[in-house]
């Protein structure tokens, strides 16, 4: 059945409902509440991944085919911590049938755009807000990124970067305590050759990193 929902999802949904024309999560917002509508006629989901382009990368069929759970993918890149808030605050419909949900395991993957875009000062607060709202949701920590790409691009030292990263991890082991889904130390620890195979660029996880994170995802 979950095959069935994640093509239906993927490849039928997605397209139909995708504005065209919209920019980050309004691009979505139809596709996201039909994905609700078609997950009920399976008799509900049983995990939600919500956050930026890397969560987004989660989501892709070839992946998905292999999972025996009914996945919402609700995945978009480029926003940060805040523009999901907002979204769930002014969509209280959606909000109030997931956060009541109790059977849903909600991920989030959030927190490596407000490095990106130096919003950092936004993190701490953003992310208690994000708990507030999903007290029994996990989150993903950043993965060790190619902090000598970063810098070559950007100008700013490799250090800066790490920081940056250490910072936002530490607030979600600080805040999501046991429920904080370690993906930094599971690749970091990962031997050097296997270890430069998932990231498929400077910050966005490769195939292979997918299909070894998602093997963790199914425990949830």
């Amino acid at each position: 059945m979950a095959v069935i929902f994640n093509w239906l999802n993927l490849c039928i949904l997605k397209p139909l409902c995708t504005k065209r024309g919209c920019k980050g999560i309004h691009r979505y917002e139809r596709w996201f509440e039909w994905q609700l509508k078609l997950a009920d006629l399976f008799g509900g989901a049983d995990l939600m991944i919500i956050g930026d382009s890397n969560a987004e990368v989660f989501c892709k069929r070839k992946v998905l085919n292999n999972s025996t759970k009914i996945i919402l993918t609700f995945g978009v890149g480029g926003t940060t911590i805040y523009d999901w808030v907002e979204y769930f605050y002014f969509n209280s419909e959606i909000y109030d049938k997931i956060s009541m949900d109790n059977k849903l395991e909600i991920v989030f993957n959030i927190g490596g755009n407000n490095i990106l875009r130096s919003q950092m000062p936004a993190v701490e607060s953003g992310f208690k807000m994000l708990k507030g709202l999903f007290p029994r949701s996990w989150n993903c920590t950043v993965p060790p990124l190619r902090y000598q790409w970063l810098a070559a691009i950007s100008g700013i030292p490799c250090e800066s970067w790490k920081e940056d990263v250490k910072i936002v991890n530490d607030h979600i082991h600080q805040i999501w305590k046991r429920q904080a889904i370690d993906l930094y130390s599971l690749i970091y620890n990962l031997p050097g050759d296997v270890k430069n195979l998932c990231l498929k660029d400077a910050v966005h996880y490769s195939d292979f990193a997918v299909r070894y994170i998602f093997k963790c995802l199914r425990y949830i």
